[in-house]
Order: C-alpha cells, then structure tokens, then sequence
C-alpha cells in the first residue's frame, strides 16, 4: 500500500481513515497470513477495509446489556365524576366523566387499546400509542337515564346512579279541631289541624303554607317546614275575637265557635263525654234520693 497520506480522488472508499500501515516483504509466489491486534477503546460498531477487502466488528461491554423491555401497560386512577346524579323535568339524562390513566411500563413503545364497559358491555374505547416510561389520561364521556350502572375499565371498576328528582308532595288535610267552642270575650280560642304527607320522599317537599279562615276571610296563616313522607303534623292557631258566632275553615275542613260576653253554667261544662257523665250522676242521685224517700 503506498502513498497512504495522500490517496488518489478516485480511490475506494473515500470515507476510510487509515489507523495502521503494516509493512510486508515477500519472495516471488509467495504467500503469507498477516495479523495486527489492535484495542479499541470506545463501544460501537467497527467496519474495517484492508486493501479493498472489507469487513466489521463491534465492541460491547460485558456482560453485555440486557435488550430493552418490550411495551407493558398499566391502567390505573379510575374516577367516576359525579358519581350521583338528579335529573328533572326535561332534563331526564346526565352525562357522566370516566377518567383513567395509562402507563408504558416498558422500555420500548407500544400500542394499547382500553375498552371501556358499562354493565358488562363495551360502549366505548381508546388506543394508545406511548414510549417506555411515558403516561396519558384517557376520559370517556358517558350519558345515561334513571338507574344504576357499573363501570369497568381494564379490570378497574365502579359505578355511578342517576336519580329523579321527587315531584311535589302531596298532603292531606284531616281532623279540625276548636278548643273551646264556647269561649268568653276576650279569651282566646285553640284551633288545630293534622297534615299528612303522602308522598315517599320528603328531600324536595317545599314547605307548606297553612291559612286559617274566619268567615271566609285569611286571618292567619303558619309555614310548615318539610317533612317525611308517611308522617302525620298538626299545626295549631290561636285566635281572640269579640262577641259573635264564627265560621272556620282551614282547606276544605270547616266548624264554629261563639263568643259571647258572659257564658252561663251550661255553657261552660264542657261537652261530651262529661256532658253525658254529669247527667248520669244527675240522675244516679235522683233515683238515690226518690229511693230512700219511699
């Protein structure tokens, strides 16, 4: 090999460096192996040209590297938002958010495909395409009705329930009752009313507005905060009037009361039962005394 340093334009390879010149003498029809060792002191991958033969080595470390993991994925941080609902009115969907997170636990990239199911069937799904160690959130946006489902992702799992809202309660009025129904002017009389709720659910029961009437005018009326489905109340009035005879009414349920301005003896024993217990010990005295007198 001469003229090393200084090789000709159009001599191949031209992106070869010379790093040993090795000197050969050698008789005519002579044939001789020739050897050089040399170290390398980098890793990577050598190609080697001697006199237009070509060849290649690599240099690695020991033991050698493992080769990178292939893809794994993990799906992880699964969230339900809200996991309860109400609808109403027109309003008779909601739309749920199902969120997870997906990791590539591998070194190398890969693809993923993550179903996502709702009571057993899939609904909906993503692929994924993520290098080693990287991670996404994936969300899924979910609509149903009344009822309750269950979600399941990757072998994640949950759940979320759409309510209807209670339409409006409904009460009854019963058992007026006025206390006394005689009074003298310038006391006052008790009147009370018992209201049910009829309704099985009490969350959105407005209150309720009970209105006492006299004569068929509202001279009262009291708020009744709301309560239970099944549940009986009694809201009590208190009234004083002047002389005369009063008509009451509260929904639909009427009676009387008098006031006067002095009440007799009669008037102020009370009705029944005493009534009926006064006239019978009025009459066990009598036969008594009609006895002993014969």
């Amino acid at each position: 090999i001469e003229n090393v340093n200084d090789p000709p334009p159009t001599w191949p390879p031209y992106n070869v460096t010379l790093i040993y010149l090795v000197y050969v003498e050698m008789g005519a029809y002579e044939s001789k192996t020739i050897q050089h060792t040399i170290t390398p002191d980098t890793v990577g991958d050598f190609n080697v040209t001697v006199d237009g033969l070509t060849g290649s080595f690599t240099v690695g470390t020991w033991p050698p590297e493992p080769p990178p993991k292939p893809a794994e994925f993990i799906v992880s941080d699964l969230s339900i938002t809200p996991e309860e609902a109400l609808v109403w009115g027109d309003i008779d969907v909601w739309t749920f958010k199902i969120t997870v997170n997906v990791t590539n636990i591998g070194e190398q990239e890969g693809t993923h495909t993550v179903d996502l199911k709702v009571d057993g069937e899939v609904v909906d799904w993503r692929t994924v395409m993520l290098k080693g160690g990287e991670k996404t959130q994936i969300i899924y946006d979910v609509t149903r009705g009344v009822g309750s489902y269950t979600v399941e992702v990757d072998g994640l799992t949950g759940s979320f329930t759409v309510k209807a809202l209670p339409g409006p309660a409904e009460f009854e009025f019963s058992n007026l009752v006025i206390t006394p129904k005689k009074v003298e002017e310038g006391l006052s009389v008790t009147i009370s009313v018992e209201v049910t709720n009829l309704s099985e659910e009490s969350l959105w029961t407005p209150p309720i507005l009970v209105a006492l009437k006299l004569d068929g005018v509202v001279v009262d009326s009291e708020e009744i905060p709301p309560f239970s489905g099944g549940v009986t109340a009694t809201q009590y009035f208190e009234v004083t009037r002047g002389e005369g005879t009063y008509e009451v009414e509260i929904e639909g349920l009427t009676g009387v009361f008098t006031v006067k301005t002095k009440l007799s003896f009669w008037d102020k024993i009370p009705r029944f039962p005493y009534e009926s217990i006064i006239l019978g010990l009025i009459a066990v005295i009598i036969i008594l005394w009609y006895t002993r007198a014969r």
